[in-house]
């Protein structure tokens, strides 16, 4: 379980782009668009429905990357520890999935 405060925190340090590396690893390797939440995407009106299953998706957004660096329980920092990168979409959203898990028990 991740505390809630430790989640807002991380998700405050992406707005404020402190993850630049991960979010172009994710871009450039997985070809997923990185669009954050405060965006406005008219054309994009099916980009946060849930019913779209993750081998269509196209975009990741905020909110994703945090729910992913939860799932691979990422530390942050420079104490040694490596950075972890998706070797796919189906494991980049299974990540997500992870994390979302965490955060809400």
């Amino acid at each position: 379980m991740t505390d809630i405060s430790e989640f807002q925190n991380l998700l405050q340090k992406i707005h404020a782009g402190e993850f630049p590396d991960q979010i172009n690893s994710i871009q450039k390797n997985l070809e997923l668009v990185y669009i954050p939440e405060n965006t406005h995407t008219p054309n994009l009106c099916f980009r946060e429905a849930e019913d779209v299953r993750d081998e269509y998706k196209t975009h990741f957004s905020s909110l994703d990357l945090a729910y992913f660096l939860v799932g691979i329980d990422f530390k942050g920092g420079n104490n040694g520890e490596k950075e972890v990168f998706p070797k796919s979409t189906e494991e980049f959203w299974s990540f997500v999935k992870k994390g979302i898990e965490k955060v809400s028990s």
